[in-house]
């Protein structure tokens, strides 16, 4: 599923700048929200029938609301946004970094401890980045030089 999830959001951040960019990030992620509930909700609702939730505390339904717009809605829309601003490519680049900088963060705030699964993990990360991030000799030779006004700029 982890594999499957990572995949079809890559596909969705390649593919997904000339509509966000026709229709707004706003616009986009709403109808991205809306399809993912029909297949969301009928699944969580079953979840949730055995669960008793008159009984949560109020500071709970206030981490739902956090995880639900903070930590979920609001950083959609920020990459969507990101993504009609510049290339898939650079978004990209920065979610995969966000782990790592999540984690870098963890260990100063929380005293989260930095060992050697974190270093190959890292290592992972960066390697993925750097060979989806290359571009080959080839396609460095067909690259057309940009032209210079008449002034040499």
């Amino acid at each position: 599923m982890i594999i499957l999830n990572s995949l079809s959001y890559g596909i969705y951040v390649a593919t997904s700048k000339d509509v966000i960019t026709r229709n707004g990030a706003f616009r986009s992620m709403m109808w991205v929200f809306i399809f993912a509930s029909l297949v969301c909700l009928p699944l969580g609702m079953a979840s949730l029938s055995t669960v008793d939730a008159s009984s949560f505390e109020s500071s709970i339904w206030w981490l739902v609301v956090y995880i639900s717009l903070g930590a979920t809605a609001v950083p959609y829309l920020l990459n969507a946004f990101a993504i009609s601003k510049v290339s898939a490519l650079v978004v990209a680049v920065f979610i995969y970094l966000q782990p790592l900088i999540g984690f870098i963060l963890a260990s100063i705030f929380l005293n989260e401890a930095i060992d050697l699964r974190f270093g190959i993990a890292a290592a992972l990360v960066f390697a993925g980045v750097f060979l989806t991030t290359r571009r080959s000799q080839n396609d460095i030779s067909q690259t057309p030089e940009p032209e210079q006004t008449s002034l040499g700029i």
